[in-house]
């Protein structure tokens, strides 16, 4: 599983305006700590075009995926914005 920024969140929209992004990279750090061996948890960075935070060196998380959502969930849920499009 990954969470990926969508492309909407780093142009000006029109129509409504998406929240704003934040830098997932404390919370890959906190799930690295929580894989067995060379399994890490990256995140491209706010500043990309669709970042996404995701698993690299395994094939399969050691997180259940109810952890991980719920995870996700509390940091987006008191996460400061980090990149907004809007001046």
């Amino acid at each position: 599983y990954e969470v990926v920024f969508r492309y909407e969140t780093w142009v000006q929209y029109i129509s409504r305006r998406p929240r704003p992004r934040v830098d997932l990279s404390p919370l890959a750090e906190a799930l690295t700590a929580d894989e067995p061996g060379d399994a890490a948890w990256w995140f491209d960075g706010v500043g990309d075009l669709e970042p996404a935070l995701q698993l690299n060196g395994a094939d399969e998380s050691a997180i259940s995926p109810d952890e991980f959502r719920e995870r996700v969930s509390r940091f987006l849920a008191r996460a400061e914005p980090a990149w907004d499009p809007y001046p």
